[in-house]
């Protein structure tokens, strides 16, 4: 008989009672051992994965703590400390107490001796500190980058795009200058200069795909002019290029849905980024400054260099590409001081992110940097604030004897109460000398001293000198003038006949004038002219310079007719005209809210160096609002009347900051308060002499005083003492005051009253 010893799929295995526990339990392993073995390979695989984690949480928890090492021996060089102290003195003497507010308009030299002597001091200082690290994100802001200082590259580069020789093909590039390296669609755009467009190319490609400048070079709105930099606004999908030798910077549809636009002109820019917010910046090499631009602006903002060229760590050398990090804080290769400059968010100077120095080409030091990007571990670095906050009490017996000498150049105000009694502070015997010396001002064009004073008047019955038979083109009419210069060598004035787009000789006592500039009408040609609004004489070279308005520039014409016209600066929205003792030429940008230098010699001609504001409109003592009329003094000092901020600045040469000189406040009819003053000139003791657009009068300011007195015109109209809506002014050497009367195309003398 056969027996089946198999077990159904539903039964239970015979229990043979005789077998032994070893075999009953080895038949239930024999029986079950595919289960078994699956359990054991599990449970194999789990372990090896519990190792795995702890491996990798160790190693990251290593490297972690090496990346903080590293960040904190690299934040502590730059670190920044404000120490607020709190100090509590105990001492009974007898006190005197000097208070001296002193104003002063130049160098003050101050040479101090101090005798000290000391007992009994106990200090107990507690410390406080926070910190704060940040992190940077990468040129575009869109993606970290993850190197650190051991990160290394290949040296065998790979040409992903052009390498095919110099030329126009789809496979070639012409001396190219900016990429954007686009990420989401493996492609770079490149600012293929030589040939005046901008280029997409795909990573792995032959050949590349032009995206903008498919019309070649040219300066109409669909043509590029030698493209320098390029990057996308990809949240609203736009390429940005910075369109150098067309003086703009440009957006194209990356769809081509939209005609391009022009975001900021005029501008020799070189290099653009954009932060979190959508804020364009740009880089200016001719103006040695950085430019932040948002929708809605129309000329952007200086936030970094702007001060002339320099090496202080507020001036650039020619700025090429730039990077901005998630805070906003700017780095720029200054290329010819051969450093990299980082400028924190509304700083007013910046600090040195790569050393400056001579180059040593057996080194690695910089040599006129390029380009500049910065990493995560970099940035780190940078960007360490510290709070400290410190509490201090001592206990001091001291006695102090302190002479002070001090001189003092230009103006000064000194204010000084003086109160004794017994109390318990510090004793001080203190003496003061003080020399003033007087500076001497001279006009308008540095060729005379106008010797006015205080109790200086004019006979209110004005003589009309030029002009005054209505308006027209006629050589007896004038329209809408502006500027005027006074030459005293020859009894004449020359002036910028506005409306007429010419500029005027005018003989003291004749009935006409005779056009010396200006004759062929309005245009843009180099022998014409645009609403010209100043004009000064260059006396030593014979030269007349104009500010011709509407074209955008300074333009010098030869008084001989012996040479062709030549522009000195351009583009500028110049208003205001003035020369110094150098030759020195100033113009007053009102529109990009700041005054300009030029001489000849000047490394980038046509340019200027930015000497007043830059700071874009506002009332800050470093910025300007509009600026109009500027006057120079002999010491290269610039007044500029701040038209939208009704007040006076005075700009000391290489200043960071302007002085007020004359106040502005809201305006008040009643009061002589200036209101929206556009000319302006100095006497020999400070007098500033204005033009106010909004009262009709002209009003003299003497030094340290909150309101002005009316020397010339008080009501509105048509007569003789009226100057409605004045403009510019000035005086002969007489003391004979000129004014312009624009509306009333004519130039108004007012004589000086010898009683």
């Amino acid at each position: 008989m056969n027996i089946n010893n198999e077990v159904g799929p539903n039964e239970s295995p015979a229990v043979n009672p005789s077998t032994t526990r070893l075999q009953r339990l080895y038949e239930h392993f024999r029986r079950r051992r595919f289960i078994w073995i699956v359990f054991f390979i599990i449970f194999i695989l789990i372990i090896i994965t519990i190792l795995t984690i702890t491996i990798t949480a160790n190693k990251t928890k290593r490297e972690r703590k090496a990346l903080k090492i590293t960040t904190l021996a690299t934040t502590a060089e730059i670190k920044e400390t404000t120490t607020i102290p709190t100090t509590t003195t105990v001492t009974t003497t007898t006190t005197t107490t000097t208070t001296t507010i002193t104003t002063t308009r130049t160098t003050t030299t101050t040479t101090t001796t101090t005798t000290t002597k000391t007992t009994t001091t106990t200090t107990t200082t507690t410390t406080t500190t926070t910190t704060t690290t940040t992190t940077f994100t990468s040129e575009q802001l869109l993606t970290t980058i993850i190197s650190d200082n051991n990160t290394k590259w290949k040296q065998d580069a790979i040409t992903v795009a052009g390498g095919h020789g110099r030329g126009n093909q789809l496979n070639q590039l012409n001396q190219p200058r900016g990429i954007y390296v686009d990420d989401d669609d493996h492609s770079i755009y490149i600012a293929d200069t030589g040939n005046h467009r901008i280029v997409r190319w795909e990573l792995g490609a032959s050949n590349g795909e032009i995206v903008a400048g498919e019309k070649g070079q040219g300066r109409g709105i669909d043509q590029l002019n030698l493209p320098i930099d390029v990057i996308l606004d990809k949240e609203k999908k736009y390429i940005i290029i910075c369109d150098r030798d067309n003086w703009r910077v440009i957006q194209w549809s990356r769809e081509n849905s939209d005609t391009p636009q022009v975001l900021i002109r005029p501008i020799p820019c070189y290099g653009l980024a954009m932060d979190n917010n959508g804020v364009l910046y740009i880089s200016d090499s001719s103006r040695h400054q950085v430019i932040r631009w948002q929708e809605g602006d129309k000329d952007g903002t200086v936030i970094a260099g702007g001060n002339q060229r320099g090496n202080n760590f507020n001036q650039f050398n020619e700025p090429q590409y730039i990077f901005v990090d998630g805070y906003s804080s700017i780095y720029v290769a200054d290329n010819l001081n051969n450093r990299v400059m980082k400028w924190m968010k509304d700083a007013a100077e910046g600090v040195l992110a790569a050393p400056g120095h001579v180059y040593d080409e057996n080194t690695n030091s910089l040599s006129r940097p390029i380009g500049v990007i910065v990493d995560h571990v970099a940035t780190t670095a940078e960007i360490k604030e510290t709070t400290t906050i410190t509490t201090t009490t001592t206990t001091t017996t001291t006695t102090t004897t302190t002479t002070t000498t001090t001189t003092t150049t230009t103006t000064t105000t000194t204010t000084t109460t003086t109160t004794t009694t017994t109390t318990t502070t510090t004793t001080t015997i203190t003496s003061t000398t003080t020399t003033t010396t007087t500076t001497t001002f001279t006009s308008e064009q540095l060729l005379t001293t106008i010797i006015n004073d205080n109790n200086t008047k004019w006979n209110q019955d004005a003589i009309t000198v030029a002009g005054g038979h209505g308006r027209g083109n006629q050589l007896n009419q004038l329209n809408q003038p502006r500027g005027i210069y006074v030459d005293d060598d020859d009894h004449s004035i020359y002036i910028a006949d506005t409306g007429n787009h010419r500029i005027v000789r005018w003989e003291l006592g004749a009935s006409n004038g005779e056009i010396v500039v200006g004759e062929k009408g309005q245009g843009i040609s180099i022998d014409q002219l645009s609403e010209p609004i100043d004009v000064i004489l260059d006396k030593e070279k014979k030269y007349i310079i104009i500010c011709d308005y509407r074209n955008f520039r300074v333009i010098r014409w030869s008084r001989q007719n012996s040479h062709a016209p030549q522009v000195l600066m351009r583009p500028v929205f110049c208003f205001g005209l003035a020369r110094d003792n150098n030759g020195a030429i100033y113009t007053s940008d009102f529109n990009r809210h700041q005054v300009m230098r030029w001489q000849e010699g000047d490394i980038y001609p046509g340019m200027g160096t930015l000497i007043a504001g830059g700071h874009q409109s506002g009332n800050h003592f470093n910025q300007l609002n509009r600026p109009q009329y500027i006057f120079i003094d002999e010491y290269g000092s610039s007044y500029v009347a701040d038209n939208l901020n009704n007040r006076v600045m005075k700009w000391m040469k290489d200043a960071a900051e302007g002085v007020l000189a004359a106040p502005g406040h809201v305006y008040d009819e009643n009061t002589n308060s200036l209101s929206r003053p556009i000319g302006v000139i100095v006497d020999h003791v400070g007098n500033i002499y204005v033009t106010n657009e909004g009262s009709h009068r002209i009003t003299r300011w003497s030094p340290n005083v909150t309101e002005g007195i009316t020397v010339v015109g008080e009501q509105y109209g048509s007569g003789p003492t009226p100057a409605m809506y004045s403009q510019d002014l000035s005086f002969d050497q007489q003391n004979n005051l000129y004014v312009v009367d624009t509306n009333n195309d004519r130039i108004q003398q007012f004589i000086v009253d010898g009683n």
